[in-house]
């Protein structure tokens, strides 16, 4: 069964098309993932068409520029991407006891805050949940172009 994807992402177009597989194979103590495959041009095109469509629902500007795609965020373009995981995250810890909170692992709230288990992000030679990128490595307004997509199983 498919986790998620990585999409290889930079500011800089030239720096795109780097990103395969092996990279995470050949990578000494990282599992994030049991296995990695190469997205296919057209799949991958498809894939990350998704990704920023979705994007684009939270009001992210999406681009094309020299047949690449990419996207921009704005400050409320993140707040409102994080909006329904913040509101999932105070639901749960509102739910929540001190004594769950205190002698239990609170998976299901540190998910609603971190995700790690779904779709992931490489930048700048970094392997990184996009929740992740989103939350602490984009800028606002600056422009990100995506390069290659591998699936994670």
């Amino acid at each position: 069964m498919a986790r998620g994807y990585i999409y290889e992402v930079s500011e800089n177009l030239e720096d795109l098309g780097m990103m395969k597989e092996y990279d995470f194979f050949k990578t000494p103590g990282f599992s994030f993932a049991d296995a990695y495959k190469d997205m296919q041009e057209a799949e991958a095109e498809q894939v990350t068409a998704g990704l920023l469509q979705g994007f684009r629902g939270f009001g992210a500007r999406v681009l094309l520029k020299e047949g690449r795609l990419g996207f921009a965020f704005s400050g409320e373009a993140r707040r409102s991407y994080f909006r329904p995981k913040f509101n999932r995250a105070k639901e749960l810890l509102e739910k929540m006891t001190l004594e769950e909170f205190s002698t239990s692992d609170p998976f299901s709230l540190r998910r609603a805050i971190r995700n790690n288990c779904e779709d992931a992000v490489y930048y700048d030679y970094m392997f990184l949940p996009l929740d992740d990128f989103i939350r602490e490595y984009m800028k606002e307004g600056t422009e990100y172009y995506v390069g290659n997509v591998v699936l994670m199983h």
